[in-house]
């Protein structure tokens, strides 16, 4: 099954190589984050990740119910 990660929309995932840099990174020259133009904006894309991820979580739950209901009427038949 595949899962979107919701958090990745406001932090950058650094590569192997990368993380390897930012622990010998003292002046924190290798953090780079997904900036937003203002407050406001990061907070929407914040909300719409996290209304996006219960979305998905209730998608997948109701298909797992569908499918468990479907595999109760079919062994009944």
């Amino acid at each position: 099954m595949n899962r979107i990660n919701y958090t990745e929309l406001l932090y950058a995932k650094p590569s192997l190589w990368e993380g390897f840099a930012r622990v010998l990174d003292i002046g924190g020259n290798f953090s780079d984050y997904n900036y937003s133009s203002s407050d406001d904006e990061a907070d929407e894309v914040a909300l719409a990740s996290d209304w996006y991820a219960v979305g998905a979580d209730l998608h997948r739950a109701i298909n797992r119910y569908k499918a468990r209901v479907d595999r109760a009427n079919a062994a009944h038949e």
